[in-house]
């Protein structure tokens, strides 16, 4: 792709030399085309020469850096925007996601960081650079081509909707997502685009639609003259009633800009509502906004700033604890809270990427396509599920594919425990590993190795010296007891076998036994 524009804007000049030497120094096809010591001035200079990147300080006089950032938000929201600051706290970092700002540095810059940011601005650049053009319907009598090929160019005024099908599409996400908004969104079984958009009211305008990026992005232009007014309200309303009656249970998001706008400017708001439809999208809920309500509206992380508090507070003392089953328990309730609070799609896809951080530092995963596969498919679940509990199941199973090692390894202790205990307790009445095994819900197999395990020995074995030693105390605390009236205390039914038992036991015969006590005792 070509060369990198920069415009960098600093209030102090030699902060401000030192920030475009570095940048030129460091990161290569890159141009700093212009420089800035407030935030006025960069905003001109963004207007005037349309940077690719721009870099500025937090704290700048007549415009900070975060409401330049909210400016550029609206002009141009594919301007890329770092925010430099000086201090590391990174609560200027959570007031400046609220207006799209994905990326802040401290200063001194470092490299390695410095280099990290630009690399993925340039893959977001490439992605964008490789898009194809859209594909674009038009009702029979819409006469908006090119601009040259109009013959009512200047005459005509237009609205601009954008509706986002689904959920918003996660990056994370399969790559048959594409696939399954074309077959549904176009495909045989598609939207009806001509019956949806043919006949709307306010003397029926005419319009265009124009596929987005990805495709169950939809943006919609009407087409009327200059200063007919249209009651958007009422139009959006016919438009969800008819993609309700004819594709039930689609769910889908819209976005409209309420007053007319130029030719010109038809591009820059459909990009300004898409980012709106970005920022507020809230997974499996359907809503309709107003561009002009909307922009203004800082985008809320007070549940993104509670759900990273339960994290460092609760996640890393599970952890520490070893208690994975509380553990699992806490991140579903994490998930289930934010859910249920509305939170945003782009608020959750943070939440989510901070859990998987915070596991696969912790836990050592040998197999990383596996890992790589329940993500995907947690993403592409986000992307288009209708209900909040699809969204749900796909974070358990992502989450339990992670812990399933330390889960096990849980289960297996309370196993053991559980066991061990029944079997202390209930050892005279205990004739078989597949009673054991029966009442815990075991597998026959399972309980017998476990047992093997903890004891060494097999559980008939275990039971028969607990049987045997229980014999033996009985004798000694009362000797005059028959040996059958032991055998019975014990759990045998036949004193026969009782006796040939205790004599591969102890060396000697019940009786034998109790002779030996009762000389000892005189």
């Amino acid at each position: 792709m070509a060369r990198l524009r920069i415009v960098v804007a600093e209030d102090e000049q030699r902060i401000l030399s030192s920030i475009v030497s570095k940048i030129e120094r460091t990161v290569e096809d890159c141009e700093v085309i212009a420089t800035a010591n407030d935030g006025e001035k960069a905003l001109e200079l963004v207007e005037k020469y349309h940077p690719h990147v721009i870099f500025s300080d937090i704290k700048m006089p007549k415009m900070d850096g975060i409401e330049l950032a909210r400016e550029l938000r609206k002009k141009a929201p594919d301007i890329h925007v770092v925010l430099l600051s000086g201090y590391s706290d990174f609560s200027f970092a959570r007031q400046a996601m609220r207006y799209g700002v994905s990326y802040y540095l401290v200063k001194p810059l470092v490299e390695e960081d410095l280099l990290e940011v630009i690399e993925e601005i340039r893959a977001k650049l490439e992605e964008s650079r490789r898009r194809s053009f859209p594909q674009v319907r038009m009702s029979g009598r819409n006469s908006m081509q090119t601009a040259a090929q109009e013959p009512t160019a200047g005459k005509n005024g237009y609205y601009v909707l954008g509706i986002c099908f689904y959920n918003l599409c996660c990056s994370g996400a399969s790559e048959s997502l594409g696939e399954f908004y074309t077959a549904s969104l176009d495909g045989g079984g598609g939207v009806k685009w001509e019956e949806i958009l043919e006949d709307l009211p306010s003397e029926s305008p005419e319009w265009m639609i124009a596929d987005g990026n990805p495709c169950n992005f939809k943006n919609i232009v009407l087409t009327t003259p200059i200063g007919q007014q249209l009651d958007m309200e009422e139009i959006v309303s016919v438009l969800s009633a008819r993609i309700h009656t004819r594709h039930p249970g689609m769910k889908f998001n819209l976005c409209y800009r309420e007053k007319q706008v130029k030719r010109e400017d038809i591009w820059n708001y459909t990009h300004r509502i898409r980012n709106l439809l970005e920022t507020w999208v809230v997974p499996a809920e359907e809503q309709v906004f107003v561009l002009e309500n909307m922009e203004s509206v800082p985008a809320e992380m007070e549940l993104y700033d509670a759900a990273s508090l339960r994290l460092q507070n609760n996640i890393k003392v599970l952890f520490k604890m070893d208690n994975y089953n509380i553990l699992l328990e806490e991140l579903m309730n994490i998930m289930s809270y934010v859910l249920e609070c509305g939170c945003t799609q782009k608020q959750l896809v943070k939440i989510v990427h901070d859990i998987y951080k915070m596991l696969e530092s912790s836990l050592h995963v040998e197999d990383q396509a596996a890992a790589a596969k329940v993500k995907e498919k947690f993403y592409t679940t986000l992307s288009i599920a209708g209900e909040s509990r699809e969204i749900q199941n796909a974070f358990s199973e992502s989450v339990t594919f992670y812990l399933q090692d330390r889960l096990d390894r849980s289960t297996s202790q309370k196993a053991r425990e559980e066991v061990m205990e029944y079997v202390d307790k209930n050892f005279m009445v205990i004739n078989s590993v597949e009673e054991v095994a029966e009442k815990f819900n075991y597998n026959y197999t399972y309980v017998s190795r476990l047992f093997r395990e903890m004891k060494g020995v097999s559980m008939i074995k275990y039971l028969t010296e607990k049987r045997i030693g229980a014999a033996q105390k009985i004798m000694k605390e009362k000797p005059n007891l028959s040996v059958n009236h032991v055998c019975n205390m014990v759990g045998y039914t036949d004193q026969h076998y009782f006796s040939r038992v205790f004599k591969a036991s102890t060396g000697m015969s019940p009786k034998e036994y109790r002779k030996k006590v009762i000389v000892d005792i005189k």
